[in-house]
């Protein structure tokens, strides 16, 4: 509700960027419902341990998250940067976005960059590792051990749940988010807690929008 609520405050300004304001937020207003109700069935079946929000406290995992990022993160500007090189698609959105997000901070239209910073560097790295991760990663592995048994499970769940991350970003760049995708899978799988990879899906987004900012 939030979203939407964010999304009818802002919309008179909309006009001079091309609607994409109102987009933005009508986009993450309905993923925000999606996700919830995927959340809301997975936790009537499974509580918060398929979701992976139970588990050890915040601050250590958030340390790993963290130190996870700033270790990968010159791995993943150099893909980023390949990416650009080899013309493999979706720097162009990326750009526009980026390009849109300037404007605004220009035209020091400060309530609605918070509100987009929020939601790109706090909403959608929780609710995409609990979607991507914590229900449909957790949900596949589950589903494969039942079947099969447990080798190889892991593995099969982190490509599954990075293809799909992969196919709903489609209109970015699709390698980095690959990379992504993996590296935030592997996180989980191995500390079998969201957190780090909140910690560090969070990071990466703030990192993108802001880094255009102070490289003027």
């Amino acid at each position: 509700m939030a979203l939407v609520t964010l999304s009818v405050a802002v919309a008179p300004i909309a006009g001079a960027f091309d609607d994409f304001i109102s987009v933005f937020f009508a986009r993450y207003a309905l993923s925000v419902v999606v996700g919830l109700a995927l959340v809301a069935a997975a936790r009537r079946v499974a509580g918060d341990g398929l979701l992976g929000l139970a588990g050890p406290r915040i601050k250590g995992p958030a340390l790993i998250g963290a130190g996870v990022y700033l270790a990968a993160l010159p791995g993943i500007l150099w893909v980023h940067q390949w990416n650009e090189d080899n013309v493999l698609g979706g720097e162009e959105r990326v750009q526009e976005t980026l390009g849109t997000f300037l404007s605004l901070i220009e035209a020091g239209e400060v309530v609605v960059v918070a509100a987009m910073t929020t939601v790109l560097v706090v909403v959608v790295p929780l609710l995409e590792e609990i979607v991507f991760r914590g229900w449909l990663m957790s949900g596949v592995r589950e589903s494969i051990v039942r079947a099969v048994g447990e080798p190889g499970a892991s593995s099969v769940a982190v490509l599954v749940s990075t293809a799909v991350f992969v196919g709903v970003h489609a209109q970015f760049t699709w390698l980095p988010i690959a990379v992504m995708g993996i590296i935030l899978a592997v996180l989980y799988a191995k500390t079998r807690t969201l957190w780090p990879g909140i910690v560090f899906h969070g990071l990466h987004n703030l990192f993108t929008l802001y880094y255009p900012v102070f490289d003027k």
